[in-house]
Order: structure tokens, then C-alpha cells, then sequence
């Protein structure tokens, strides 16, 4: 006898790990709001956003009058939709994975092997990652950087999608799969490199930061490949962003700060505050740019009057030792203001223009 298991996985806490959860009971609702069966922390999503109940032995999706919309495969939904394997899903900027398991029940062995699998999703499409990596097929994405006192553009920061048809052109999907077959620096290189080469001419008057993953801060490539980017973007500012939880050596740090100033790279934080903060290192080698995690930026201005002073004294902090400090992932415009009167000198986020492909 043959049983489906529905689940949905995704990065449900920030800077968290992949997660699945069973879709049951039903209803199965979605949203802010603690007591539902599946809780979000992210504040683009509404209180009580959406649901997905089971209709004539289908599971069917349903917007619940959101303030963001809620969409499947990239199109928001007007009306209930049937989901299948495979599926994303977007609330606001959660994104989910529908995932069907088809069990055999009268496999003894098999449930045993389902129940111990279960936090962990089989990865497939390790080929397919393999394919795109040979073929370059990536397309990159920018989004602006602005100072937050007049609204200048003063870089762009290089994302990504996929464009391999086997794929999700999710970056963390990607990533997710990149990371089961041990290729994760070589696909964050890629995006990198073909960002730095798309970029270079679409944005010439402004700078580019290019992101790393914490891997390559073992890998013998990244200096290479950023030597490589600078003989084909002599002109271009260049900045790398390493995330805050990579940062854990201040030797390494230092070395890798001396080599990036040789190839007149700047160096930025990315994430501070998402977890352990590294002070420590971040007096001992300064970056040019301090990116404050989105965690502290979202709703900073309704937010307890205790997080406020907390996220304040952090950017007088880091101004007093001469580093730039950058808000994330700024919405609306009630958060650049607060950002402005806490000392922030530049900012990002939807508020200011969303990741988009050189040509928009």
C-alpha cells in the first residue's frame, strides 16, 4: 500500500538552516502569528497569510487577503491553486518547497529509512547543478546600494538566478544542492565572475559587490579568481562581501585584507548581527563597509525602544572606528528614516529597488 507524505522545506528562521515541516493538520496555515501551524519570523509575511487544505485528495493553496501576495513558481495567485511536487512558494520573501514523498507502507525497511530521513530532504538534481556549471547557465541580478542621505546610487550588490531548465533558478535551492555534492564555492564563483562581467558594463559610473561562500574561505580559488576578475575589470570598484559567521580568524583576516588591498578590492561584512558579533575582528581588521543583518533593520521603527538604543549604539560604534555602516533589506520608507537618525550612512533593500537583471 502506498502512502503520500507532503512536506514543505525552506530557510524558516534567519541565517537558519533548511527545515521541513508536514503539511497537517488541516487546515495548515501560514503566517506571523505564533499559534498557527506553521509560524513565519519574517516580516514581509502577513499575520495570517495563507493556507493550504486538502480538496477532492488534492492539497490546494490559498491566499488569505495578504498584505504581500502569496505566489507559486513566481506568479502571485488570484485564486486557489493545486499544488504539486516540486512547487515554490512565496510569502512575502519566504521561500518553500512543496516536497511529496510516496511511501510503500508495506515496506518495513522503507519506513524505517523515511522516518530517520525525515529533517532531511534526498537532494536531487546534482547532474543538472553539474550541467549548469559547465554551461554557465546563470544570469545575474543587481540591486542598488544608496547613500541614505540623498539617495545616490553608489554600488550595486551581484546576485543571482539560475537559468538551467532542470533547476530552480533559486539561488538557495542552488545552493542547497551545491552543498550536498560539494560544489558550493564553484557555483558562488560563478555567480560572481559572470556578475563582475555582465556588470562592468551595465553599471560602469557605480561600484560592484560580489558576494563568497563561507566555504571559499578555505578554498585555494578565491584569490585566484578574484585576480582573474580584476585583470577583466581593471577600472571597476570592486568590494567582496564575506559573511560575519565566516569571519572567525583574524590572521586569515588579515592576510586575505592585504591581499585584497594589493588588487584594490574592498571588503565588506555582510550579516552583522544575524549572529555572534565579531568584534574582536572587526577591530583588528576593519572592512570598508559594515552591512547590518536585515534581523535588526525590519519594522526598526516600531520596534522596542530597548532593540532601537541597541541597534543605535552598534552603528556609533562602528562609525566611531571609521566603518560605514549599511542597513539590509530597508522596505519601507518609516525605516530609512529611522535608519538615517541611528548614523546609517548607506542602505539597501525593496524600499530602494529590487534585484533585477543588467537590462532593468
Amino acid at each position: 500500500m502506498e502512502q503520500s507524505d507532503w512536506f514543505l522545506e525552506g530557510y524558516l528562521e534567519p541565517q537558519g538552516q533548511l527545515e521541513r515541516v508536514a503539511v497537517r493538520p488541516m487546515p495548515f496555515r501560514m503566517g506571523r502569528q505564533h499559534a498557527l501551524e506553521l509560524p513565519l519570523r519574517e516580516l514581509s509575511v502577513s499575520a495570517t497569510h495563507a493556507e493550504i487544505v486538502r480538496e477532492r485528495g488534492r492539497l490546494v493553496l490559498h491566499d488569505l487577503g495578504s498584505r504581500n501576495g502569496t505566489f507559486v513558481n513566481g506568479n502571485k495567485i488570484e485564486a486557489p491553486v493545486a499544488l504539486r511536487n516540486g512547487d515554490v512558494i512565496h510569502l512575502g520573501q519566504c521561500e518553500l518547497r512543496v516536497v511529496c514523498e510516496v511511501l510503500d507502507l508495506g515496506d518495513t525497511m522503507a519506513m524505517t529509512m523515511h522516518a530517520e530521513s525525515l529533517p532531511h530532504r534526498l537532494v536531487t538534481g546534482v547532474p543538472e547543478l553539474r550541467e549548469l556549471l559547465a554551461s554557465r547557465a546563470v544570469v545575474p541580478f543587481f540591486q542598488p546600494i544608496v547613500r541614505l542621505d540623498n539617495g545616490e546610487v553608489i554600488a550595486y550588490e551581484v546576485l543571482g538566478r539560475g537559468t538551467h531548465d532542470g533547476l530552480s533558478p533559486s539561488p538557495y535551492e542552488l545552493f542547497h544542492i551545491a552543498e550536498a555534492a560539494g560544489l558550493e564555492g564553484e557555483l558562488s564563483r560563478l555567480f560572481r565572475v559572470e556578475g563582475i562581467r555582465i556588470g562592468v558594463d551595465a553599471h560602469r559610473a557605480s561600484g560592484l559587490f560580489v558576494n563568497t561562500h563561507p566555504a571559499e574561505m578555505d578554498d585555494a580559488a578565491l584569490l585566484p579568481s578574484l585576480r582573474r576578475a580584476r585583470s577583466e575589470a581593471p577600472d571597476s570598484r570592486l568590494t567582496l562581501e564575506i559573511h560575519e559567521g565566516a569571519v572567525t580568524d583574524v590572521g586569515r583576516m588579515r592576510a586575505l585584507r592585504a591581499e585584497l588591498e594589493e588588487l584594490d578590492v574592498g571588503l565588506a561584512y555582510d550579516d552583522f548581527g544575524a549572529g555572534q558579533a565579531r568584534l574582536l575582528e572587526l577591530v583588528e581588521v576593519p572592512p570598508d563597509y559594515l552591512k547590518f543583518d536585515i534581523s535588526l533593520i525590519r519594522g526598526l521603527h516600531r520596534a522596542t525602544a530597548g532593540k532601537q538604543r541597541m541597534v543605535e549604539v552598534l552603528v556609533h560604534m562602528v562609525n566611531e572606528l571609521g566603518i560605514p555602516a549599511l542597513a539590509e533589506g530597508v522596505e519601507e520608507e518609516d525605516e530609512a528614516v529611522a535608519c538615517r537618525q541611528m548614523g546609517f550612512t548607506y542602505a539597501q533593500g525593496y524600499h530602494f529597488g529590487r534585484p533585477a537583471p543588467a537590462d532593468n
